[in-house]
């Protein structure tokens, strides 16, 4: 409480003071673009959008504005109101708790500050920390209303930028060492009194800087430092507590990706701001430095000989004058120029984006493989209820994050389909048009399934109620995602993972009672018309009951192989009466592999089954081109795959019977039957 009360008392300092500043990167240009090319060269960033809707990765549009913009939204942001840079400081030598800005009395550790801004909007300009982001993104995965989505996943990418404008500060030397750099930035309209920084320079330069990242490795967040006031793993990209102070050569690793130290500790042990060359903090030390004399083309573009301090990360260190300070002190004078600030650069502004791309993937890390279930379809409905809407989904669910398990938490799958407006129950216009469906997508959201644990290799059944947010039967473009929230290898609890699955769209089978009518030697026949005529009756080798209307009972099964070990049917009727027919409406992932089994038994035949592959509907975009699959008519009912059970004198061959639709006749009614699932 007493650092709230402290930024609180300085806030307002600085508020009324008006003119100060603490120098930083450019959040006009520099943080910016940092954040920019940081998501530009985010390898696993692209994919991990388009798992959670963003076909287009960092350029697609959230709330009227392309992703990256938020990004580089949140880099300059970050600075507004100004006295949020009091909170932009981390220096490594020191406890976290007193890593700020003068130890703190100035303003908390940006390490901090990312994971644990307590202060009051009013003070600072808002929440954006990790939790904050956190929090946005899992409401944006599972909100219902458009709006709100939109405004919490942009919310989430601001506060990203902002986090990554604090993480980028970690590779400004005055950041790490403590050196505030507070001057009048305007007097009466008057800039004098300034004096040139590595931040003013580059501000100035900002263009011409190598932003080209200098790679993260991903095991740097195995490399936990717990600390309860800053415990997500992302503070490894801040500090490790590694450099300890005479240890600089741990941030000397010559491999191609960094993941052995922290920003800051890299920026403290191995470059000067300012007011520390050779001063304040133990490195750069003078015995790991070297002076020569170096040739270098002038600004007036004469060639000069400059004594340069040269670091072993760093061309240029320091500029040495040729004079001795005349004071007393007796010693040289050191200065850092646009030579020395080009060659930090080189080095500071690559780790700078590495490091922030090595958040943002860190962030959206977490995956998930979502596969079908046990009994195949991931949902099941029966057609003749009104209104068609699926209120129960199962899936399987298996925690795919790289190396890192997931713990206790909480599973919610997303339906997001696009509607359509022309949708009949009995698919009467169907196909469906890319004019027919609304333009944007609509979201069903199931309620929070707790779990103890996901493996990693053994997928979990779970099974999602939509009851409160049921999924239309009317849809199009139909994909499945799961969201998890918890803890996921170091970070705890409020971790969030997605997997996402394309559904096909919802498929309409139909399953028939055809003994209306009796198939006698090729011909669709009633029962009194056969016994009408003696000529057809005495063709009839079996049992003249034969040719009567009967009952049916019927139990359909849905599978992924061709010969299932133990099929447990998902759907039944009993004494489904002639003439009449079950509507099934199902939910599965794949568009040709699916098998059916079609069990019945009877008082006239024994029971039977009958094996066969359907094609699953699609009815979506696929690569900007909408794909349609038009319904069967069987007669007169449309649906996408259709079978029947009758009896026929003589059997085909093929041990079917011939039925030439076309004698067949339309139904007395064409409405559904009620049939029984059995979820």
């Amino acid at each position: 409480m007493l650092n709230i009360a402290l930024n609180i008392i300085l806030s307002l300092f600085f508020i009324v003071l008006g003119s100060l500043r603490c120098n930083a990167y450019d959040s006009i240009n520099v943080h910016p673009k940092i954040n920019e090319e940081a998501a530009n060269q985010a390898i696993n960033l692209g994919v991990a959008l388009k798992r959670i809707g963003f076909e287009t990765g960092i350029r697609s549009i959230v709330n009227n504005k392309e992703i990256y913009k938020w990004l580089r939204e949140g880099g300059i942001k970050e600075d507004d109101p100004i006295y949020r840079a009091n909170n932009h400081f981390h220096d490594p030598l020191k406890p976290w708790g007193s890593a700020g800005l003068s130890g703190n009395w100035l303003g908390m550790s940006s390490l901090m500050w990312a994971q644990n801004q307590e202060l009051l909007d009013w003070t600072v300009g808002g929440d954006w920390s990790w939790k904050k982001a956190r929090d946005s993104f899992r409401m944006g995965l599972t909100t219902t209303d458009k709006t709100v989505r939109d405004q919490n996943f942009a919310n989430t990418f601001r506060s990203l930028g902002q986090i990554m404008h604090l993480l980028a500060d970690s590779s400004v030397p005055a950041h790490t060492r403590n050196d505030i750099h507070v001057f009048p930035i305007e007097i009466f309209g008057s800039t004098a009194g300034q004096r040139q920084t590595y931040e003013s320079w580059a501000k100035i330069n900002w263009r011409d800087l190598t932003y080209l990242a200098k790679p993260v490795d991903p095991t740097i967040f195995s490399h936990r430092v717990p600390n309860a006031e800053a415990a997500v793993p992302v503070s490894v990209l801040w500090d490790q507590d590694k450099y300890i102070g005479t240890n600089p050569e741990v941030t000397w690793t010559m491999n191609p990706s960094v993941s052995e130290y922290g920003l800051a500790e890299y920026t403290n042990a191995n470059y000067f701001s300012e007011d520390t060359i050779f001063t304040d903090y133990p490195h750069p030390k003078k015995e790991n430095t070297d002076a020569r004399a170096t040739e270098q083309l002038a600004h007036d573009g004469t060639l000069d000989k400059v004594w340069y301090i040269m670091g072993y990360q760093t061309e240029r260190l320091a500029s040495l004058s040729f004079f001795w300070d005349t004071g007393l002190t007796g010693r040289w004078l050191y200065s850092l120029d646009d030579f020395v600030y080009r060659s930090y650069s080189d080095n500071l502004i690559p780790r700078a984006v590495g490091y922030s791309a090595g958040l943002l993937n860190y962030f959206f890390r977490g995956t998930l493989e979502i596969s079908a279930p046990d009994k195949y379809v991931y949902s099941i409905i029966d057609g003749s209820r009104s209104p068609q809407q699926f209120t129960k989904l199962k899936a399987k669910v298996r925690n795919t994050t790289p190396n890192e398990a997931a713990g206790a938490g909480t599973l919610q799958a997303v339906a997001r389909y696009k509607k359509r407006t022309d949708y009949r129950t009995d698919l009467s216009t169907d196909p469906p048009q890319p004019t027919s469906r609304e333009t944007e997508f609509s979201y069903s959201v199931s309620a929070s399934e707790e779990i103890s644990a996901l493996s990693s290799t053994i997928p979990k059944e779970v099974i999602f109620n939509f009851n409160e947010s049921p999924i239309p039967a009317g849809i199009t473009d139909l994909y499945l995602q799961v969201v998890f929230k918890g803890t996921l290898g170091n970070e705890q609890d409020t971790a969030v993972a997605v997997g996402m699955k394309d559904l096909l769209e919802p498929t309409h089978h139909t399953w028939w009672n055809l003994s209306d009518k009796f198939s006698l030697n090729g011909r669709l026949l009633t029962a009194g018309d056969i016994r009408r005529d003696p000529d057809l009756l005495a063709t009839v080798t079996k049992n003249h009951d034969y040719i009567d209307p009967y009952n049916i009972d019927f139990w359909i099964v849905y599978y992924g192989t061709e010969q299932p070990e133990t099929p447990a049917a998902l759907a039944s009727v009993r004494q489904l009466p002639a003439g009449r027919h079950i509507r099934l409406i199902l939910l599965a992932d794949s568009h040709s592999t699916n098998y059916a089994r079609f069990t019945w038994n009877n008082q006239i035949s024994p029971e039977g089954h009958f094996d066969f592959t359907f094609a699953a509907a699609r009815n979506q975009d696929v690569d900007t081109v909408f794909n349609y699959t038009i319904p069967e008519t069987f007669r007169s009912v449309r649906q996408h795959a259709w079978q029947g059970i009758l009896n026929c004198d003589p059997v085909t061959a093929q041990g079917t019977c011939e039925y030439p639709e076309n004698e067949a006749g339309t139904p007395s009614t064409l409405d559904p039957y009620p049939a029984t699932i059995s979820w």
